[in-house]
């Protein structure tokens, strides 16, 4: 968290080398870490050496196992509906989520793509637009 976060939940405090660590310490990989930001949680692209790249997402702790058990059966869901989706990687221990000083933490496959801050949707006028849709009944 940062001195001047207010309010809402507030995300893990993990930084790029902690990212980093627990890459090594939980997937046996030595990677670099980039902050991918989210407003949650703390999401890393890892980068190895050789160019293959992961996405680690440490997970907020007011959301239990349930809710990441969920996630992971909608993945499964997707899969077997043949869509396209990243899915989770497993860790050393072969589980999909990881323990690493008390956070939940996941690695995932990178799926290229844009930053939502730099696509079309998040324009003014598009958030606007969507603010102003018809409530479900």
């Amino acid at each position: 968290m940062t001195d001047n976060q207010t309010g809402g939940l507030v995300r893990p405090d993990v930084d790029e080398r902690g990212a980093e660590t627990i890459a090594r310490v939980c997937y046996g990989l030595e990677a670099t870490a980039v902050e991918l930001g989210s407003n949650q949680d703390r999401n890393f692209l890892l980068v190895e050496a050789d160019g293959a790249k992961s996405v680690l997402r440490v997970d907020n702790p007011v959301f239990g196992d349930a809710a990441r058990e969920g996630q992971h059966a909608a993945i499964d869901a997707y899969c077997a509906a043949g869509v396209a989706v990243a899915v989770v990687l497993p860790g050393i221990d072969g589980e999909l989520t990881q323990r690493w000083n008390g956070l939940a933490v996941r690695r995932s496959e990178f799926a290229a793509g844009s930053r939502s801050s730099t696509r079309a949707t998040s324009r003014p006028s598009c958030s606007r637009s969507s603010g102003s849709l018809p409530r479900p009944r």
